[in-house]
């Protein structure tokens, strides 16, 4: 109960609840098949496509560990930029989530469903890399910790290399999309901040 009233306190717990919820909904009603009506509403749909996928892809997630990994990596990171940009926070996170998505629907071929909020935490990795470049970030499953400036470059190589040659079912385009996203509302706020 108290991690629950900790995370109503911010945007970015908001957000983290408002995905547990979904995905309760999504377990319990047996919507995790791609095959389910409210997939098929709600995921990103290439051959069906709506413009309010857009945002609601980014709050369902395909399993338990998908769903644990992108919340830790928001939670982690989100409460830092949500200090920096402020009541802007959502609108960006949101937006970023959106471009990943469309960078995703431009260049893929893929017509499976996308769902997830990877897009958009990518977007706020980049701006709170550009924001402690210095500080030591961990990844699960590496037992070590690096400078944020350098995970984090390792990470978009990595996305890059498993766009081109990987044949799995991640939209690794999103994840590129979402930070190349989070790096543009950096540079934007940086230059309002400093008028």
């Amino acid at each position: 109960m108290i991690f629950y009233q900790k995370l109503r306190e911010t945007v970015t717990g908001k957000i983290v609840i408002a995905n547990i919820i979904m995905f309760v909904i999504s377990f319990f009603c047996g919507i995790l098949s791609q095959e389910s009506e409210l997939i098929r509403l709600f995921a990103l749909q290439p051959s069906n496509f709506h413009y309010y996928q857009l945002i609601t892809h980014q709050f369902l997630h395909g399993g338990f560990f998908h769903l644990l990994f992108n919340m830790i990596g928001l939670y982690t990171i989100g409460k830092d930029v949500e200090k920096w940009l402020g009541s802007n926070f959502l609108v960006y996170y949101l937006f970023c989530g959106v471009y990943a998505a469309f960078f995703h629907l431009s260049i893929s071929d893929s017509t499976n469903p996308m769902v997830g909020a990877s897009g958009a935490i990518f977007g706020l990795l980049s701006i709170w890399t550009l924001l402690n470049p210095n500080q030591y970030l961990g990844i699960i499953f590496l037992p070590i910790a690096i400078r944020a400036k350098y995970l984090t470059s390792l990470l978009i190589i990595s996305e890059v290399l498993l766009q081109i040659y990987s044949k799995d079912n991640i939209s690794h385009l999103a994840h590129i999309g979402g930070f190349i996203c989070g790096l543009c509302i950096f540079f934007i706020q940086k230059f309002f901040n400093n008028r």
